[in-house]
């Protein structure tokens, strides 16, 4: 995760609240964080999610999870998904109620932070809905 080597940054606006899966047909579970998807192949860590947005009193907020956290893993597995698209796929498939537990860097520490989907609010949900719907129109 050096600064000197040359790294592939994609803006994964998923702020894991407005998903979009083609898998899905109901809102995914809340997890109330943004995201930025790094991809550096030559190193060690190969991908990591950079957390750059928390909602207040949102499941990640209130488990712990910090404004920029490095995610280096999720469930203890490394972070190995092919695209973003494929990152937001599985972040689809969380249900309300399910446990997710993201290995993150502070610093030099890992440390493991369970977050608890909730259903997400009314609001969230409808425009989930909403850019779900686009989504399937573009053949995404």
């Amino acid at each position: 995760m050096s600064a000197a080597r040359p790294f592939r940054c994609t803006v994964a606006m998923a702020i894991l609240l407005v998903t979009l899966s083609a898998n899905a047909k109901e809102p995914p579970g809340w997890l109330g964080f943004g995201y930025l998807r790094h991809v550096e192949p030559k190193a060690k860590v190969k991908q990591w999610l950079y957390v750059h947005r928390l909602d207040p009193a949102g499941p990640a907020q209130t488990a712990g999870l910090r404004l920029q956290d490095v995610v280096i893993a999720i469930d203890g597995k490394p972070l190995q998904f092919a695209s973003d698209t494929a990152l937001l796929d599985f972040f689809s498939a969380i249900r309300p109620g399910q446990t997710v537990r993201l290995t993150v860097m502070r610093g030099a520490a890992p440390h493991v932070i369970a977050l608890r989907a909730r259903p997400m609010p009314k609001a969230l949900a409808e425009r989930w809905q909403r850019n779900y719907a686009l989504a399937q129109k573009r053949g995404e």
